[in-house]
């Protein structure tokens, strides 16, 4: 739990590139965080300043949003739904370890450029980035846009407004988690686009039923998803819950979009 507890999205970052050491830690990160809950692997890219300058890069997050000379990680993948989610919770689970070695991170899911990436890796039209994670050491001065957003938009919704018990909009409290409620605090207090915080649960026995808050969803709200359910894994693990992710046939409802299982 330290870890997502220490874990926030950093935008401002230092004028200097990452060490060695740090380069050599991330692409270990890399190596061993490929198994996710559908199935998919992705060929992960860092890209560093050094790989940046060679080809004349200025920058990838978008100015303004993104400050200093941090590296990023990303990867191409095929438009699927599963896919989308998968890619949020593989590169969730670098995050938490990149947060272990004392790196900072920021995910950004609009404000970088595409096309850039597109360009310097030669990929084809066919796969999608849906998202990049900035890596780096955390710079004291905040920007602008950082003292726009100020603090809210770290707020988090109560934890009874996001998990349910037996049945839909039947709050869920801590107590009646169980040993389900440190994974999903853990799910709380993950990050999610303008910090939407899309994902639901429905707690029914030693099942959780996921879900998404709606029917319409982006892209970003299936990464979101997949971030989400990378904390609730990490806990669950830590706390020697024996489950496993799996695909029952549960319908959606009118509000509630259903995503997967995790059943013991």
């Amino acid at each position: 739990m330290e870890n997502i507890i220490k874990r926030i999205s950093t935008r401002n970052f230092l004028e200097e590139e990452l060490s060695q050491k740090d380069q050599e830690q991330v692409k270990n990160i890399i190596d061993i965080e490929n198994s996710a809950i559908f199935g998919h692997n992705f060929d992960i890219n860092l890209v560093d300043q050094k790989f940046m300058k060679k080809n004349k890069v200025k920058r990838i997050g978008t100015y303004g949003v993104i400050t200093g000379k941090p590296s990023y990680i990303f990867a191409g993948i095929e438009n699927d739904n599963h896919g989308l989610i998968d890619y949020g919770f593989i590169l969730e689970k670098m995050v938490l370890d990149l947060t272990e070695k004392d790196l900072q991170t920021c995910w950004l899911g609009g404000s970088f450029s595409r096309r850039t990436l597109f360009k310097l890796y030669k990929m084809s039209n066919d796969l999608f980035i849906p998202a990049v994670v900035a890596i780096g050491k955390k710079s004291e001065k905040k920007s602008f846009v950082q003292n726009l957003m100020g603090t809210n938009y770290h707020n988090r919704k109560r934890f009874e407004e996001l998990y349910y018990y037996n049945e839909a909009y039947k709050p869920l409290n801590t107590i009646a988690a169980g040993e389900y409620y440190e994974p999903l605090e853990a799910m709380r207090l993950a990050p999610s686009a303008m910090n939407g915080q899309p994902w639901r649960a429905i707690l029914e026995g030693d099942k959780v039923h996921f879900y998404c808050d709606t029917m319409n969803m982006t892209k970003l709200h299936y990464v979101d998803m997949g971030i989400g359910l990378s904390h609730f894994e990490r806990l669950s693990k830590q706390k020697n819950i024996d489950g496993r992710w799996q695909l029952l046939d549960i319908p959606s409802t009118n509000k509630l979009k259903y995503i997967v299982s995790y059943v013991q």
